[in-house]
């Protein structure tokens, strides 16, 4: 499918108010384009580029992303759901107010993202850089992060009571004081969230 093609589509999705189902899309390249409010499931996007785009309200639904490009493209409000992505890139990727639910995303690159009061659950991520990745206000149900580069990634006013992150590079992590209560960390961890904190630690 050429990008005219998936733009037909998508317009006549939204203007019909239908889903867009059981679709392959590979090799598509766009940028600065504007969806929205469509609806998407049991596709799969494979080796594409949507890049400085806007995406917003869009619901994706038994998706899979792999290979793909969404850098600097905007997801507010978005709906992902039972969605795998593999080897993806979203540098800089909006993610606010989004609903995100039993989602893996492994091998993957999300540095700059902004998750800000958006709603992460059963969410796993596996061997994913996170680098300065901001969640402010941010719901974390169940959510796991293996093996990931956290470096310099901000938590503010997101509760982290039960989130283990001992496999993890969480080098110079930001986080408000009153939400680091029930943390999962390693001793070498534990020694640097003391220092971020403002804890002397002696021997």
């Amino acid at each position: 499918m050429n990008q005219s093609e998936f733009f037909a589509m998508v317009k006549e999705s939204y203007e019909e108010k239908t889903d867009i189902k059981g679709n392959k899309f590979e090799q598509l390249e766009i940028n600065e384009q504007i969806f929205e409010s469509v609806e998407f499931e049991k596709c799969v996007f494979k080796n594409c580029k949507i890049v400085a785009s806007t995406m917003d309200k869009m619901n994706f639904t038994d998706c899979q992303f792999i290979n793909c490009d969404f850098s600097n493209t905007s997801f507010e409000r978005a709906s992902f759901v039972r969605c795998k992505f593999e080897q993806c890139k979203c540098i800089g990727g909006n993610f606010i107010e989004a609903r995100i639910y039993d989602i893996a995303i492994k091998d993957s690159l999300l540095d700059y993202s902004n998750f800000t009061k958006a709603s992460l659950e059963k969410t796993n991520f596996y061997e994913t850089i996170l680098r300065n990745v901001f969640f402010q206000e941010t719901i974390l149900k169940m959510v796991t992060y293996q093996n990931c580069d956290l470096r310099q990634a901000q938590f503010f006013k997101t509760n982290l009571k039960g989130i283990d992150f001992r496999s993890c590079n969480i080098e110079a992590m930001a986080v408000t004081i009153e939400n680091v209560k029930g943390m999962i960390v390693n001793n070498y961890q534990a020694v640097d969230l003391a220092k971020l904190l403002g804890i002397i630690v002696k021997s």
